[in-house]
């Protein structure tokens, strides 16, 4: 399967660089010939993303703290944040620090505007920080992190594997079959099983008539949904079943459903954490 990236990955930038304003009341971070300015030091969120399949209790925890220079001094750090390139808004006023906070999900779509209805997967939300300093001055620095919508995934292990054949070359003789599977994390979302078939291709009838040796594997899983692209045997493209479902049925249990473009290869697969 192609590599498909990861709807959980997080964007930190943490620079002291510049952007301009036409509100004059906002200057740089760190004036150069003054020698005076302040930053905000944020940490790492977790998590670094909002479940989307749970919005409503989705939270993220994250510290933030304050480096002045010169004779700088802080009274307050406004968070603003947005959602997929839009206009932000402000969810927040800290005024001690270092502080620990937590950024709640609801809590960033109000504040950015978003229907909770609306939100989509892979969309960001995007924190940026003003700080308001002792003098009257705001200060807009660069700093910047963003929380995308994604949903926790967690197929890795051992699984006892009961497959279904709903078409092969070699039915009704061999029409159900058990196995031990074992299914990597490739990347964050991303697995691997080293026979999909089931026992079909690895010690079922297709071993000796056809000199197959398993079925390697590779699918993604997305909010409980399970898909995958060039994946193939010996003679055809696999793709999903139209007719039977892919996907996560809790946490210790999904079914995967193949079918075969040329000649038909069809089965179920449930797979049962051990």
């Amino acid at each position: 399967m192609k590599n498909i990236l990861s709807l959980t990955a997080l964007l930190l930038l943490m620079t002291g660089l510049v952007f301009t304003s036409c509100d004059d009341s906002i200057t740089p971070a760190h004036q150069q010939n003054s020698g005076s300015g302040a930053l905000p030091i944020v940490g790492t969120p977790a998590p670094n993303f909002y479940d989307l399949s749970d919005f409503a209790n989705a939270a993220s925890d994250i510290t933030l703290d304050v480096e002045t220079f010169g004779d700088a001094q802080v009274s307050s750090v406004d968070v603003w944040v947005s959602y997929d390139g839009g206009t932000a808004g402000k969810m927040m006023t800290v005024s001690s620090f270092p502080s620990d906070l937590t950024w709640a999900g609801p809590d960033a779509a109000a504040a950015a505007g978003v229907e909770v209805d609306s939100l989509e997967l892979g969309k960001i939300f995007k924190f940026t920080f003003t700080l308001n300093m002792a003098d009257g001055s705001v200060l807009a620095p660069n700093t910047k992190v963003d929380l995308p919508l994604s949903c926790p995934s967690d197929l890795a292990g051992t699984y006892d594997v009961h497959t279904v054949y709903h078409q092969h070359d070699f039915l009704p003789d061999y029409a159900e079959a058990d196995i031990v599977a074992e299914v990597t994390q490739v990347d964050d979302g991303i697995y691997s099983v080293d026979d999909a078939s089931g026992g079909l291709y690895s010690e079922g009838p297709y071993v000796d008539a056809y000199g197959t040796n398993g079925l390697a594997f590779t699918f993604r899983e997305i909010c409980g949904k399970l898909s995958w692209e060039g994946q193939k045997d010996d003679w055809q493209d696999l793709v999903q079943s139209p007719d039977f479902p892919s996907e996560v049925v809790d946490e210790n249990t999904f079914t995967i459903s193949i079918l075969g473009t040329v000649y038909g290869e069809h089965w179920t697969s449930t797979y049962t954490r051990q």
